[in-house]
Formats: C-alpha cells, structure tokens, sequence
C-alpha cells in the first residue's frame, strides 16, 4: 500500500472539519476529493501535506508515518502541486523545475549543470520548452501550472497532491 489513511480528524482549533476519513492507494491509483465549498477537502489536503496537525488518525505512506518522518524525507515521498503559486520572483521556467531538486541538494547548494539539463528535459517531456527561458511571473495560469506539474516530476516524489 503507498498511501493508507486511518480514520484521520482534523480542522483547526476545535472545530472539526475532517471527520473519521479512512482510504487506501496503490501506485497508479488517482484519487479525486469533489464536495462543496468548506466541507473539507483543503483540510484534507493540509493534513497529507503535514501543513495541520491530526485531531485523530494516521497517514502512512510506504509503512512510515507520515507525523514520524523527517521533512527532508517526506520531500522524497510527496510532492504537492498548489492550485495558486506563490513564486514572486522572477525565476525562469527552468530554475522553477530544477528547485523540484531543492530537497536532495546539499545546504547552500544550487543546481548543478546535470539538474539544469533534466529540468529542459522535463520542460520538454510536457511540451513546454519554449518557455524555459522566460520569467515565470510572466506565464499565463495555464503556463504556470504545467511548469510546477514539472517542478514535481523532477522532485521524483511517489505522491503527487494537486
């Protein structure tokens, strides 16, 4: 099993949002969270990402507790891709999708030149090479999208969260 959730509660402060949650997923599974504004699937998403803490629960991903794994090894496991980016300097599409290294790179190290060369090849895998030079404060939506789904293919993590 890849990803295993037991009964997981959550919300903030005392109010419950996520309520006894339990599901199961195998890799190739895809798993989509539809509902209506506020019954929780942000919440849900926070408490996979260890962004909030469980009221109740677990999450295993790999047989490891996700609440028990240093952060630098959960990089390895999950990769999150947000609905909105908070990038506000101007980075260039492919220093965006070789930071998807970030987590396996020595302190005060940047990319090497062997990242770089993945990140164009990534870029060009989604049919976006024509973008690797341009400043990713000035992609459309779309644009920006695809270059953090890239960002998250060269982190090599098992778990996407879109």
């Amino acid at each position: 099993m890849l990803l295993k959730v037991n009964n997981l509660t959550g919300g903030y402060r005392k109010k419950t949002i996520v309520n006894d949650i339990s599901f199961s997923l195998n890799i190739g599974d895809i798993l989509c969270i539809l509902g209506p504004n506020g019954c929780g699937k942000s919440t849900l998403l926070k408490m996979l990402l260890r962004l909030i803490p469980l009221k109740k629960g677990e999450i295993f991903i790999d047989d490891m507790n996700l609440y028990e794994i240093s952060r630098k090894h959960l990089a390895k496991l999950l990769s999150y891709i947000p609905q909105n980016d908070s990038i506000l300097f101007p980075y260039t599409a492919v220093e965006v999708v070789s930071m998807g290294k970030t987590p396996q790179l020595n302190s005060f190290h940047g990319p090497t030149k062997e990242d770089l060369e993945e990140a164009y090849k990534i870029l060009e895998k989604l049919n976006i090479l024509h973008l690797a030079n341009k400043p990713f404060t000035k992609l459309s939506g779309g644009e920006r999208q695809l270059v953090l789904i890239g960002r998250a293919i060269n982190q090599d993590a098992k778990i996407f969260i879109m």
